[in-house]
C-alpha cells in the first residue's frame, strides 16, 4: 500500500489522493493502478473460484456435445442450464440470501450470467441456430490464468447489472471496485461488519448519495444507499470470486466479513514497477497543479471564458507556470464559439432572431467537420469534430420546442437520428412524444421499429396514448394502459388527479416511484393535456 507523501492527501482516501482515487476507479487491474492480479494463479486456487469453474463446466458441456441445438425445444441448451444451476458452485453463489424484500424479488438464474458473459466476450459463436465454443473460447478452456482475466475485467468493468434487484440502475451500484479492493485488502485480515465497508466508501463519495424519495420504513438515506453498496459488492461481486469469508453477526444481523485465502492468492497491491517509475517523475507543482484544478472546478465549469487565451492565462496561474499549449485549439475555439451562438439565441426574445443564430451555430460546427461529414454519417457524437454541430442541433431541437414549432423540432431530431443511431443525446423519446402530438402515427410506429427493445415508464406511458389516439377504447389500448401503469401506478394517479408539477423535480429516482412519475409527467404534459378523453379511459381503467 501507498504511504501519505503530503498534505495533499485525505484521510478518507486510505492513503491516496483524490487523483489516484479516480485513476483506481478507472483503471483497477490496468497499467498505473495499485490494485493487479497476480500473474500466476495455481490450479488449486482456480477450482476455489465458482464463476471460472462454472464458466469452464459450461464451455466443456458444449465442446462435448458438439455445439447446442438452439431450435425449436431448445431443449439442449436447457438441461445444461439446469445443469449449471443445481452445481455446488452454484449453491456458494446465493443471490437472494440476504434480501430485505422478497416481494420485489426479481428471478435471475446464475445461469443467465455464465451465458452472458460466453456470448458477450466471444468464447461462443452462434451459427445457424447451433451454439460451438469459438477458437477464443477454445484457447481460454485450456488456461484458467487468461480466463480469469477475463472473467475479471468483464464483471468489474462491462456487466455490474441492477436490472435483476430492487435497486434498478442506481448510481450507487456503479462501484469503485478498485478502491473496494483496497479497502478488503488493507481492513480485511479480522472480522468486521459489511456496513463498515460501505461507510468508507459512501465517504469517499459522498456525491452518490441524492435526495430521493424512498419508499422504505424508517429507513435513512445514506443507510439505503449503503444497503445497495453491500448487496453489489459483497453478495453479487465477492461471491462470484469466492473474495470472502462470512460469519453471523450477532443479533444485528448484520454479516461479518473477511478475507478469504483465494483474495490473498490473486490480487498484488504493490505498485508496479511502471508506476514506480510514472510516480517518481510526477513533480510536486504538478500534484499541486491537480489539486487546485479540482477546488476550483466550479468556477472552471461556471464562469463564461470570453476566450481560449483567458482560459489558457487561468490554468497558467494556477500551477504558476505556462502550461503546454493545447493541441486541439481549433476545437476549443468552436465549440466556445457555438456555444456562445447558443447561449446568446437562449436569451432572444424574438424566434426568428433566436432560429438565425442557432443556423449560424449549425454552420460553424458543419465547417468544423469539413469535407468528412458524409464519411462520418451514421458515427456522429461518437467521433470528436461532430460534436460542436450535434449541440447546435440540439439547441435548435429545445427552441423550436420552445415555440412550439413541433414540425421543425421532428425534423431535426429525425436528421440527429440518422446522423447518430446510438442517439447518445437521448432525442428518440421527445421525438416519439412529438410524433404522437401532432398525429404522425405511421412514424412513430417506424420510430418503434427502430428501438423495438425500449420499455421504460415514459415509452410505455407514450405507446398507451398513442394507441387511444389511433384506436380509441381498443382491447389494445387497454392492454397497453395495464402494462404501463404495472410498470408505474404512481404516474397514472398524476394524469387521473391533473397533478401539478414542483418548480424542481430531483433527477434521482427508483424505478417505478414517485420521482420517476414526475420526471416522465415533465415530458408527457403537453401530450396529456391534448388528449384529455386518454385520462378519462385510463379513470375507467384504473377503478
Amino acid at each position: 500500500m501507498k504511504q501519505k507523501l503530503d498534505n495533499d492527501y485525505d484521510e478518507r482516501y486510505e492513503g491516496y489522493a483524490d487523483w489516484e482515487i479516480s485513476n483506481l476507479i478507472r483503471g483497477c487491474f490496468r497499467k498505473y493502478s495499485s490494485v493487479h492480479i497476480r500473474k500466476r494463479i495455481p490450479e488449486e486456487v482456480l477450482d476455489q473460484i465458482p464463476v471460472l469453474v462454472l464458466v469452464q463446466l459450461y464451455l466443456e458441456k458444449i465442446d462435448i456435445a458438439g455445439g447446442l441445438n438452439l431450435s425449436e425445444t431448445y431443449r439442449n441448451e436447457e438441461d445444461i442450464e439446469a445443469e449449471l444451476n443445481r452445481h455446488p458452485a452454484a449453491r456458494k453463489i446465493d443471490f437472494h440470501s440476504n434480501r430485505k424484500n422478497p416481494a420485489l424479488e426479481i428471478e435471475v438464474e446464475l445461469s443467465d450470467f455464465i451465458i452472458s458473459f460466453c456470448h458477450e466476450s466471444k468464447l461462443t459463436k452462434d451459427v445457424k441456430s447451433k451454439r460451438y465454443i469459438s477458437r477464443k473460447g477454445r484457447s481460454l478452456l485450456k488456461n484458467g490464468n487468461k480466463l480469469l482475466r477475463n472473467l475479471l475485467h468483464f464483471f468489474t468493468y462491462e456487466y455490474f447489472p441492477g436490472g435483476w434487484d430492487e435497486f434498478g440502475d442506481t448510481v450507487t451500484g456503479q462501484l469503485g471496485i478498485g478502491f473496494s479492493l483496497i479497502l478488503l485488502n488493507k481492513y480485511g485480515y479480522e472480522k468486521r461488519t459489511d456496513n463498515f465497508y460501505a461507510k468508507k466508501y459512501l465517504d469517499v463519495f459522498p456525491q452518490l448519495i441524492e435526495p430521493a424519495e424512498l419508499n422504505l420504513t424508517g429507513k435513512k438515506l445514506r443507510d439505503h444507499y449503503a444497503m445497495i453498496y453491500r448487496y453489489r459488492f459483497f453478495n453479487f461481486y465477492c461471491r462470484l470470486f469466492n473474495l470472502i469469508e462470512e460469519y453471523d453477526a450477532s443479533k444485528k444481523k448484520k454479516r461479518n466479513v473477511e478475507i478469504s485465502d483465494v483474495f490473498i492468492d490473486l490480487f498484488n497491491f504493490l505498485p508496479s514497477e511502471e508506476e514506480r517509475k510514472w510516480a517518481k517523475n510526477f513533480r510536486f507543482s504538478e500534484r499541486k497543479f491537480t489539486k487546485r484544478v479540482f477546488e476550483n472546478f466550479t468556477e472552471l465549469e461556471d464562469r463564461e471564458w470570453e476566450s481560449e487565451e483567458e482560459l489558457q492565462k487561468y490554468l497558467d496561474s494556477l500551477i504558476g507556470k505556462a502550461l503546454p499549449r493545447s493541441k486541439n485549439s481549433k476545437k476549443l475555439r468552436i465549440d466556445h464559439e457555438v456555444e456562445s451562438l447558443i447561449r446568446e439565441a437562449e436569451q432572444c426574445e424574438s424566434a426568428e432572431e433566436g432560429i438565425k443564430l442557432l443556423k449560424q451555430a449549425e454552420e460553424k460546427g458543419k465547417t468544423h467537420i469539413g469535407k468528412q461529414f458524409e464519411e462520418f454519417i451514421g458515427n456522429f457524437w461518437a467521433i470528436n469534430p461532430t460534436r460542436p454541430y450535434m449541440k447546435a442541433l440540439m439547441a435548435q431541437v429545445e427552441f423550436y420546442q420552445k415555440w412550439n414549432y413541433d414540425i421543425s423540432a421532428i425534423r431535426i431530431m429525425e436528421r440527429m437520428l440518422v446522423l447518430d443511431p446510438d442517439d447518445h443525446l437521448g432525442v428518440r423519446n421527445k421525438l416519439g412524444i412529438l410524433q404522437v402530438l401532432n398525429g404522425l402515427y405511421e412514424k412513430y410506429e417506424k420510430l418503434r421499429g427502430i428501438f423495438p427493445d425500449e420499455d421504460d415508464t415514459l415509452w410505455l406511458y407514450t405507446d398507451a396514448i398513442y394507441c387511444f389516439c389511433r384506436y380509441g377504447k381498443s382491447p389494445s389500448a387497454k392492454a397497453l394502459i395495464k402494462k404501463a401503469t404495472a410498470r408505474n401506478k404512481f404516474l397514472a394517479e398524476f394524469i387521473i388527479k391533473n397533478y401539478t408539477l414542483p418548480a424542481t423535480i430531483p433527477e434521482s429516482y427508483l424505478p417505478g416511484d414517485r420521482n420517476e412519475a414526475r420526471l416522465c409527467l415533465r415530458e408527457l404534459q403537453p401530450l396529456v393535456a391534448q388528449t384529455e378523453d386518454f385520462r378519462d379511459f385510463l379513470r375507467e381503467i384504473m377503478r
